[in-house]
């Protein structure tokens, strides 16, 4: 398994303090552009968080055993993979993570297993405590030296530690709307709005993720193409091939794309996880065949 983040030492993070969201006097645009979007992730895992809290503590015993969405786990597992998300990021964090050569999805199907032998419900107070600690650690990762260091996260990739409260985020948002909730899940209850507050950095993980999680995902994308995603923590992003793979950046009237591809942020985090059918849910203008072959291939988690 790659090596796993830095522990974290309590003064290093004291001396990052001029960091802090309230005191950027003398910080480049780039950092203060930074800071914004570390902040943007953790108010959006704080939302996901409280969306998970309300819709999963209100389910009835037999919505528990009901199959879910996500392959091979009940409305349970997915529940329990939620929490355990969090204590997986915490433990890398702190160097504490046991994985073997696993990758994420092995690793996640694994401990849902284990959780299921030795817990039949879910219970609200271990939630809670996963959920804080997780806000307070990844709070912590937001300020100098620790954001902007790049660690590498099993099989997805190397991120910025600043990016951790976006994988959670993009975690939740994804699984309590499209595995647990209709119309593709089996439950009938509401969510909160989905608003640029949960959406923002859900897109943020999947953009990010984009040009490392799929090794070899490069050679299928022949031509630069533009992602348009309407909604809310939308925006135009241009996908270009380079000789190592992919480069995203937001769209510059410079590049020139032989396609765009055109769809909201709500669709983008089903479809670009495979949950939906991209054909179904995206609008192709100009290259046809060179946006299909990128699209056919795309599989992000």
């Amino acid at each position: 398994m790659p090596a796993a983040p830095q522990r974290i030492e309590r003064r290093q993070v004291e001396c990052a303090t001029r960091f802090s969201s309230n005191n950027l006097i003398g910080l480049s645009e780039a950092e203060k552009l930074r800071i914004h979007m570390s902040q943007d992730g953790i108010a959006g895992l704080r939302a996901s968080i409280a969306d998970a809290r309300e819709v999963l503590g209100s389910l009835g015993e037999d919505e528990w055993h009901q199959p879910s969405a996500a392959e091979g786990w009940s409305v349970l597992d997915v529940a329990l993979h939620m929490g355990d998300l969090l204590d997986i990021l915490m433990s890398a964090v702190r160097n504490e993570l046991v994985a073997g050569d696993l990758g994420i999805e092995r690793l996640n199907n694994q401990r849902v297993t284990q959780k299921r032998m030795l817990q039949s419900s879910w219970e609200l107070e271990e939630f809670d405590r996963q959920s804080q600690a997780a806000l307070k650690l990844f709070g912590d990762l937001q300020a100098e030296p620790f954001a902007s260091t790049r660690v590498p996260f099993l099989d997805l990739g190397t991120y910025p530690l600043h990016l951790m409260p976006d994988v959670c985020a993009f975690d939740f948002y994804t699984h309590l709307r499209w595995d647990i909730l209709s119309p593709r899940g089996p439950l009938q209850h509401v969510a909160n709005e989905s608003d640029e507050v949960r959406l923002k950095p859900s897109i943020g993980w999947l953009l990010a993720g984009l040009s490392q999680m799929q090794p070899g995902l490069g050679s299928f994308l022949t031509e630069p193409l533009r992602l348009t995603l309407g909604g809310p923590g939308g925006g135009d992003w241009d996908l270009v091939p380079t000789s190592d793979g992919i480069v995203v950046a937001p769209h510059a009237a410079a590049v020139s794309v032989v396609a765009e591809v055109e769809s909201t942020t709500h669709l983008f985090t089903a479809w670009a996880t495979t949950r939906l059918h991209w054909r179904e849910h995206v609008t192709v203008n100009g290259d046809q065949k060179a946006a299909a072959a990128f699209l056919d291939a795309l599989n992000l988690v």
